[in-house]
């Protein structure tokens, strides 16, 4: 039987994991108790999910950084471990919709 992640030093690696898919998880705070490891991240897709504040660690390695598709307002707020842990912003590659727009301010607009 083969085992989709093993734990090293507490940290839980996914091996195999390449594409992460999270859309309107509002209590979603975050994917596992364990800090993960995904050497072979590519991309992930996160909408609506505002309490997740970490991503999994990757590679330093020289193959493209993994798209991180998401509103930059959430992207703004993550929490990071540093570059010598493999979990920092620049690692990775992140990308906000065309569609993207600043929350309006509270209250009232009128012309």
């Amino acid at each position: 039987m083969t085992s989709i992640a093993t734990y090293h030093q507490g940290v839980l690696e996914f091996p195999n994991l390449k594409h992460i898919y999270f859309h309107q998880l509002f209590k979603l705070e975050q994917i596992c108790e364990a800090k993960m490891f995904a050497p072979k991240l590519e991309t992930i897709w996160v909408r609506g999910c505002w309490g997740l504040r970490r991503l999994p660690a990757v590679s330093r390695g020289s193959r493209p950084a993994p798209v991180v598709d998401c509103e930059k307002d959430w992207w703004e707020k993550l929490e990071w471990d540093g570059l010598e842990a493999g979990h920092d912003p620049s690692l990775f590659q992140p990308r906000h919709s065309a569609h993207y727009k600043k929350p309006l301010p509270r209250g009232s607009v009128l012309w």
